[in-house]
Protein backbone atom coordinates (compact mmCIF):
# COMPACT_ATOMS: atom_id res chain seq x y z
CA UNK A 1 0.00 0.00 0.00
CA UNK A 2 2.67 2.60 0.84
CA UNK A 3 4.24 1.96 -2.56
CA UNK A 4 0.95 2.74 -4.34
CA UNK A 5 0.59 5.99 -2.41
CA UNK A 6 4.18 6.91 -3.23
CA UNK A 7 3.48 6.31 -6.93
CA UNK A 8 0.53 8.72 -6.79
CA UNK A 9 2.89 11.51 -5.70
CA UNK A 10 4.83 11.26 -8.95
CA UNK A 11 3.95 13.22 -12.08
CA UNK A 12 0.88 11.84 -13.83
CA UNK A 13 1.55 8.40 -15.21
CA UNK A 14 -0.55 6.01 -17.23
CA UNK A 15 -0.93 3.66 -14.27
CA UNK A 16 -2.35 6.30 -11.91
CA UNK A 17 -5.89 5.48 -13.06
CA UNK A 18 -5.41 1.83 -12.08
CA UNK A 19 -3.87 2.79 -8.74
CA UNK A 20 -6.72 5.15 -7.86
CA UNK A 21 -9.32 2.57 -8.87
CA UNK A 22 -7.57 -0.10 -6.78
CA UNK A 23 -7.34 2.12 -3.70
CA UNK A 24 -11.07 2.80 -3.95
CA UNK A 25 -11.87 -0.88 -4.43
CA UNK A 26 -10.01 -1.87 -1.26
CA UNK A 27 -11.52 1.11 0.60
CA UNK A 28 -8.11 2.39 1.67
CA UNK A 29 -8.64 5.11 4.25
CA UNK A 30 -4.85 5.60 4.23
CA UNK A 31 -5.16 6.81 0.64
CA UNK A 32 -7.66 9.59 1.40
CA UNK A 33 -5.07 12.38 1.95
CA UNK A 34 -3.29 11.53 -1.29
CA UNK A 35 -6.57 11.27 -3.19
CA UNK A 36 -7.67 14.63 -1.81
CA UNK A 37 -4.38 16.14 -2.95
CA UNK A 38 -4.98 14.78 -6.46
CA UNK A 39 -8.52 16.18 -6.40
CA UNK A 40 -7.31 19.62 -5.33
CA UNK A 41 -4.74 19.55 -8.14
CA UNK A 42 -7.46 18.69 -10.65
CA UNK A 43 -5.92 15.32 -11.44
CA UNK A 44 -8.17 12.44 -12.50
CA UNK A 45 -11.24 14.07 -10.97
CA UNK A 46 -13.72 11.40 -12.11
CA UNK A 47 -11.58 8.51 -10.89
CA UNK A 48 -10.62 10.17 -7.62
CA UNK A 49 -14.25 11.10 -6.84
CA UNK A 50 -15.35 7.51 -7.45
CA UNK A 51 -12.53 6.15 -5.27
CA UNK A 52 -13.40 8.54 -2.45
CA UNK A 53 -17.05 7.50 -2.71
CA UNK A 54 -16.05 3.85 -2.43
CA UNK A 55 -13.87 4.54 0.58
CA UNK A 56 -16.67 6.47 2.27
CA UNK A 57 -14.56 8.68 4.53
CA UNK A 58 -16.73 11.61 5.68
CA UNK A 59 -13.58 13.72 5.97
CA UNK A 60 -13.51 13.91 2.16
CA UNK A 61 -16.88 15.67 1.94
CA UNK A 62 -15.59 19.27 2.24
CA UNK A 63 -13.02 18.75 -0.52
CA UNK A 64 -15.57 17.05 -2.76
CA UNK A 65 -18.01 19.89 -2.14
CA UNK A 66 -15.34 22.47 -3.01
CA UNK A 67 -14.42 20.59 -6.18
CA UNK A 68 -18.09 20.45 -7.13
CA UNK A 69 -18.44 24.21 -6.69
CA UNK A 70 -15.32 24.81 -8.81
CA UNK A 71 -16.23 22.34 -11.55
CA UNK A 72 -17.50 23.71 -14.78
CA UNK A 73 -20.00 20.92 -15.24
CA UNK A 74 -17.60 18.40 -16.70
CA UNK A 75 -17.30 16.42 -13.50
CA UNK A 76 -20.65 17.20 -11.91
CA UNK A 77 -22.00 13.65 -12.02
CA UNK A 78 -18.96 11.94 -10.48
CA UNK A 79 -18.45 14.63 -7.83
CA UNK A 80 -22.12 14.81 -6.87
CA UNK A 81 -22.29 11.03 -6.81
CA UNK A 82 -19.37 10.90 -4.40
CA UNK A 83 -21.18 13.16 -1.98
Amino acid sequence: MPELLKMLRTPLRSDHWTIVKSLGAIKSKEAVPELLRALEQGRMIDEVARALAQIGDPGAIPALHDALKKSRGGYFESLAGAL
